[in-house]
């Protein structure tokens, strides 16, 4: 009798109540690897939206940066100007989702008269392929009205991994002749 009262008296936790608690810690785990997870989801792809974002400014900017110094050919894709400070004819497009450029073949070129558009084949990308839509808008400089020319450029980026909308980016440019 001594004997089963000492088990009477023990502390200490039953099977039933062991079970119990490691069945609420494993659901409380579960709960915070979703949550941790579902976190590390959104942080990859708002890292790869940026990503693109930076991507379609920073081919807006090479462009902003050569248009300024710039006479344009023509006023849609694919953008034909001569910039006068590289005396160099460049081709701005938008195909395949990308902006590409390309530079002509043409040897020393000093205005735009001197370029030979159909030579300049060998296209560079300087976007990824995540630009859902590319327009220009422009107006071309004519010294003898006192016009000055502006380029207005919008791009809509989009990751095409994620189902995110397309976030719009735009810029306007003044050319400088």
């Amino acid at each position: 009798m001594l004997q089963a009262e000492n088990k009477k008296n023990k502390k200490g936790f039953s099977l039933i109540e062991a079970l119990v608690a490691i069945f609420i810690f494993s659901l409380a785990t579960a709960m915070l690897a979703g949550a941790f997870s579902s976190f590390f989801k959104n942080y990859t792809n708002s890292k790869k939206i940026q990503r693109d974002i930076e991507n379609a400014q920073y081919a807006m900017n090479l462009m902003a940066k050569t248009l300024r110094t710039s006479s344009l050919v023509t006023t849609s894709f694919p953008l034909e100007t001569f910039d006068f400070s590289q005396s160099k004819c460049i081709v701005y497009d938008y195909a395949d989702k990308k902006m590409q450029y390309a530079t002509t073949t043409d040897a020393a070129p000093t205005k735009a008269a001197d370029c030979t558009w159909g030579t300049a084949t060998s296209y560079m990308d300087i976007t990824s392929d995540d630009i859902v839509s590319a327009s220009i808008s422009s107006i071309k400089s004519d010294p003898t009205l006192n016009i000055f020319g502006k380029v207005t450029m919008a791009l809509n980026v989009q990751d095409q991994s994620a189902a995110t909308p397309a976030i719009p980016i735009q810029t306007s440019v003044s050319l400088r002749q």
